[in-house]
């Protein structure tokens, strides 16, 4: 009865950290990986016998989970504050604008998971348990999208406590999710201009997370901390013009912006100081047309408010 369409995964934001809300809600996601490991501490003194391991035993574990899925304007909004920060909201009604701008927002809140895998006997409804994952911190998380192909998507990996079984969450919302941005909805500026020949992108918000324990009868981490925030972007353009290369031989650092529009419903993402010296450009003859890959990385500036990356998502949530 393991059928994998019958699997779900729901979350919650958590009121601290390894302690969940009473809301789940469900999120759209693609296949996702849940891992939780323990120390294996072996016991490979030497006996005079011409054996390796005498012994196994079991020490204190965490946990890991990666997922992916289309960007619904709705959901993203908690993988965002996952590692940017609870963003400043305003209105009252929809669209509720959210800000997510690293220079106000220190703290990240933390999130727990349920995974809901469906299994059970054949012929018989799924058991009612599943897994859950708490304080779990967000260490990357990618928003990426082909003009040409698709929807707008995204990937986060997080780290956290480990796994317990739990009953299977009463889940606030629906399956369905509203409507994603579609890749060539996206409109891009390059320093102070339009830009009209990216093929694709992709930005990767990262932190370093620690997860700890202490000696106190427990095989949980006892806290989880984060990092500073590295902000990353990649993206393919059509090479017709030797700017698109000088950028990265000037060491050019201006704005990169990516504007994605659905009815009353918008994403902005806005990286006001990026260095193109991330990585050499590289130019693919391998087509019909030669294209050229950028790497960049955006950058802290005192002066603006809004670095090294701001993101301004309108949506009918009213609070994240």
């Amino acid at each position: 009865m393991s059928i994998v369409a019958l699997s779900r995964v729901a979350f919650n934001k958590e009121s601290s950290w390894g302690s969940p809300g009473s809301t789940w809600q469900l999120i759209p996601v693609n296949p996702p990986t849940f891992t939780t490991t323990f120390e294996n501490i072996l016991d490979q003194g030497l006996r005079g016998i011409a054996v390796k391991d005498f012994g196994a035993f079991q020490g204190a574990g965490a946990s890991e989970a990666s997922l992916e899925g289309l960007f619904h304007p709705e959901h993203i909004g908690y993988m965002i504050a996952a590692i940017m920060g609870s963003p400043a909201t305003s209105g009252t009604v929809t669209p509720y604008v959210h800000i997510f701008d690293f220079n106000t927002n220190a703290i990240v809140p933390s999130l727990a998971f349920e995974d809901f895998p469906a299994i059970g006997s054949a012929g018989v409804a799924p058991l009612g348990s599943a897994y859950q994952y708490t304080g779990m911190l967000c260490n990357q998380l990618a928003i990426k999208f082909n003009a040409g192909e698709g929807a707008v998507g995204w990937n986060a990996t997080f780290v956290g406590r480990q796994g317990t079984v739990a009953p299977k969450a009463t889940v606030a919302t629906a399956g369905t999710a509203a409507p994603p941005f579609i890749g060539w909805e996206g409109s891009v500026n390059v320093g102070s201009n339009v830009y009209q020949k990216l093929i694709d992108y992709e930005i990767t918000f990262a932190r370093e997370v620690a997860v700890e324990h202490a000696a106190r009868a427990s095989q949980q981490p006892a806290f989880g901390y984060v990092g500073p925030l590295e902000v990353t972007l990649k993206a393919t353009v059509d090479f017709s013009h030797e700017e698109d290369f000088a950028l990265y031989r000037n060491n050019t650092q201006q704005a990169m912006k990516a504007m994605f529009t659905k009815g009353a419903k918008y994403m902005f993402i806005d990286c006001p100081k990026t260095s193109w010296l991330e990585g050499p450009v590289e130019l693919d003859r391998g087509g019909a047309h030669i294209k050229a890959a950028w790497s960049m990385r955006a950058l802290y500036d005192v002066d603006v408010a809004n670095t090294p990356c701001r993101i301004t998502l309108a949506n009918g949530t009213p609070n994240y």
